[in-house]
């Protein structure tokens, strides 16, 4: 029975659950994002890394998601995450009448 749950979070729950950070990250504006290993765990989910460019100037490190499995299969509900470590840079644009 445990064999079939975890089967069931590996195959159905876990995609869903990347998918829908993913689109998190674009609603707040930071484009595209790749994630790298995710490991499930009785608890949630936990990611490595996520990439949001090629370069890997912008990251995150450790992100843990606390998900109960069972309401996020039938309610898509996560209960929180945290992230360790983020890494964003940007470009600044300065009009040219201030150099």
């Amino acid at each position: 029975m445990i064999a079939l749950g975890i089967g069931v979070i590996n195959f159905i729950a876990l995609p869903k659950a990347k998918s829908q950070l993913v689109d998190q990250f674009k609603i707040i504006g930071l484009g595209s994002a790749e994630i790298d290993e995710a490991t499930i765990k009785i608890d949630g989910l936990h990611i490595q890394q996520i990439l949001f460019d090629k370069d890997g100037f912008n990251k995150i490190n450790n992100l843990t998601a606390n998900i109960f499995w069972p309401s996020y299969i039938f309610k898509k509900k996560i209960n929180s995450i945290t992230i360790e470590n983020i890494q964003l840079s940007s470009v600044i644009n300065t009009p040219k009448d201030i150099i």
